[in-house]
């Protein structure tokens, strides 16, 4: 699995890509000192004392190169740590 992070907009945004027969579920963050919650569009807001720092729902997609599929795919909440 790969992860690059980076901003587009002023936003931070991410992506991993996992190697064909590896399950996304292998893929979780973890927010020291924070509560992630999901907001009714199925965004993730994670709140930290200073403030809420607002991540998107995840674009899911699978194949190669310029041919791509949309997959069905959200966050999933288990304490301060969020999987896909």
């Amino acid at each position: 699995m790969d992860a690059v992070f980076y901003g587009n907009r002023r936003e931070l945004e991410y992506d991993f890509t996992v190697a064909p027969g590896v399950g996304p579920k292998q893929i979780s963050l973890a927010f020291a000192g924070a509560r992630p919650k999901l907001n009714r569009s199925g965004d993730l807001v994670v709140q930290f004392d200073g403030g809420n720092v607002l991540l998107h729902r995840p674009a899911i997609y699978q194949g190669a190169g310029a041919a791509r599929r949309s997959v069905e795919g959200s966050y999933i909440l288990a304490g301060n740590r969020v999987s896909f």
